[in-house]
């Protein structure tokens, strides 16, 4: 009798619709959101996209669906099929701090997704035009309080981590600098590089590329230690500003009650890819480091960015127009 219990109870748990579908899966093509246009990271999703469909044997669809700071994509991979076949490659941005900004979101990004695990991470750089008489930060600051309310500062967007940061950076250096938004790196960069605007805090894989330009000179990087890509760019905690830590980082999840076997094969596939050295190394290429993590510590990382940004979006009184 308690042979036959326990083969129906196994032909039960086989039957359940979750785990019937992990056995077989995948079957059939991935698609794999970022919720921001093509350009900056997307490149690096496409690299790993590339190697993610090569492990599991199907093809692997990256599909950028922007906008809204990337609450469009988000919330159609909160409201898609838990089956494994809708994946999402976010920002902490869509992961955590948007839902701190808009006050109309449809979707909890804390309930409404399984976590996977983390994929890159980049400091904020802050960088200034060459023309802004300060080689450093000590000079831009107090150049800043000389002349409060002159100096200004690019952005990829309102409420943005590159706005953001360089609100907590006013508050920690008590400095006067005027916002200027735009909608994307690429036209904020410009201005910057052009003289229209003084400065920018923007992740390493935006700046890199110029680096060794006449335009810009970057101060300081947003970690609490050297980033490894720019290792000749010190800290601001080095330089004496404590209080200002930003990372920008990605993250893999999937719509909540995609089954357990799905999510831990993803992750299982994740470590191999993202600490293989030739993947390192060509993801490093685009200015970011590779972050695997478990699921638990994606989950930690975004109650962590509610709380710091959090305090930051109230202080400053950052808000979405």
């Amino acid at each position: 009798m308690r042979r036959i219990l326990l083969a129906a109870f196994a032909a039960l748990i086989v039957s359940l619709p979750g785990w019937a579908a992990a056995d077989t899966w995948p079957s059939r093509p991935i698609t794999l959101v970022y919720p921001f246009p093509p350009g900056g990271s997307d490149a690096a999703v496409r690299v790993f996209a590339e190697r993610l469909g090569a492990a599991l044997g199907q093809p692997v669809v990256v599909d950028n669906r922007g906008g809204a700071g990337g609450n469009i994509g988000a919330e159609s991979v909160a409201r898609a099929a838990p089956d494994g076949y809708t994946l999402m490659i976010g920002t902490n941005g869509a992961l955590a701090i948007n839902s701190l900004l808009y006050p109309n979101m449809h979707f909890d990004p804390l309930k409404d997704f399984e976590p996977i695990s983390g994929f890159v991470t980049s400091p904020q750089v802050l960088f200034i035009n060459s023309t802004v008489p300060a080689k450093s930060v000590a000079e831009l600051i107090a150049l800043a309080k000389a002349e409060p309310g002159k100096l200004t500062f690019a952005s990829v967007g309102q409420g943005s981590a590159s706005q953001l940061t360089m609100e907590m950076f006013k508050m920690a250096t008590g400095t006067d600098l005027v916002h200027v938004p735009y909608k994307g790196a690429g036209p904020a960069m410009v201005d910057v590089m052009a003289g229209r605007i003084s400065m920018m805090a923007i992740i390493a894989s935006s700046i890199v590329p110029h680096m060794g330009s006449d335009k810009v000179r970057v101060l300081a990087v947003t970690a609490d230690k050297r980033f490894e890509l720019l290792p000749e760019v010190p800290t601001l905690k080095e330089l004496g500003i404590d209080g200002v830590e930003s990372w920008s980082w990605l993250a893999m999840v999937a719509p909540k009650g995609t089954p357990e076997p799905i999510v831990r094969r993803i992750n299982a596939e994740m470590k191999k890819i993202l600490t293989d050295p030739a993947v390192k190394k060509k993801l490093n290429g685009f200015g970011v480091q590779t972050n695997y993590s478990s699921p638990e510590a994606v989950t930690a990382a975004m109650k962590n960015d509610q709380r710091i940004w959090g305090r930051v979006i109230q202080e400053s009184g950052t808000k979405i127009e």
